[in-house]
């Protein structure tokens, strides 16, 4: 047997594997999924804005107004690796995160498909159903355990009046843990959150305390006076 024949026997050759097997096997080895589902859910302002997306001929359509959803997304990350903290833990993550998935509403009994870019979370680029810019940060008050929390959401055909309606602009002052009390423009909210299975799974809840806006207040307005009202209840989990 020549030197040339020796070298192939003993070489480790792979089969040629089908296209569809690889991408499948990058699929499942180089992502992660997330799958979000909300009891209680505000209107938030991703929802107004997808449902100025196209094709859509249910926007006004709500049977009610829980914000019942269930959402599933499968997640690329690319980049360098920054540290942040989440609900009191320290979180790692990468520069980059593409998502694409799909969320159904259950108020409007609606399919609707996610597509978005994610840099360091704090940029958001949404691509589908509606384009648009989000921005978020929170920075901190000092050493009181407190920060204010901006979030600005703007349509990309909006964009040259980016300083108007419809673009929308939310400050909150609320606490690092994401625990306890927050301050918004409606009044006090109170949030509470708990880990599960390790750093797998979160559940989270908030309650808005109405307070009363008039002075001097008068007892006999029945929209003006101190209320309860639940804003959340919901389960994030990662695999």
């Amino acid at each position: 047997m020549s030197d040339t024949e020796e070298v192939f026997k003993h070489a480790d050759v792979q089969p040629k594997r089908p296209l569809a097997y690889v991408f499948a096997d990058a699929l499942r080895n180089h992502t992660w999924g997330s799958l979000n589902v909300d009891v209680k859910r505000a209107h938030v302002l991703e929802d107004a804005f997808d449902d100025q997306g196209p094709g859509n001929p249910w926007a006004d359509t709500r049977f009610s107004n829980t914000g019942m959803r269930c959402k599933v997304m499968r997640h690329l990350s690319v980049g360098p690796e920054f540290k942040y903290q989440k609900f009191g833990k320290e979180c790692v993550s990468q520069l980059f995160d593409f998502g694409i998935g799909a969320s159904f509403e259950i108020d409007s009994a609606r399919l609707r498909p996610k597509a978005r870019v994610r840099v360091r979370n704090m940029v958001s680029l949404g691509l589908f159903p509606c384009p648009s810019i989000k921005i978020q940060k929170r920075l901190p008050v000092g050493k009181t355990g407190w920060s204010v929390r901006a979030s600005y959401l703007c349509a990309l055909s909006d964009i040259k009046t980016f300083y108007k309606p419809p673009a929308r602009l939310i400050v909150m002052l609320d606490d690092d843990q994401n625990y306890g009390l927050r301050l918004s423009h409606s009044g006090i909210e109170l949030a509470g959150n708990t880990w599960l299975w390790g750093d797998d799974a979160h559940v989270q809840a908030s309650a808005l305390v109405h307070l009363p806006r008039t002075i001097p207040w008068d007892p006999s307005d029945k929209e003006d006076r101190v209320r309860v009202e639940p804003m959340r209840c919901g389960l994030k989990m990662t695999w």
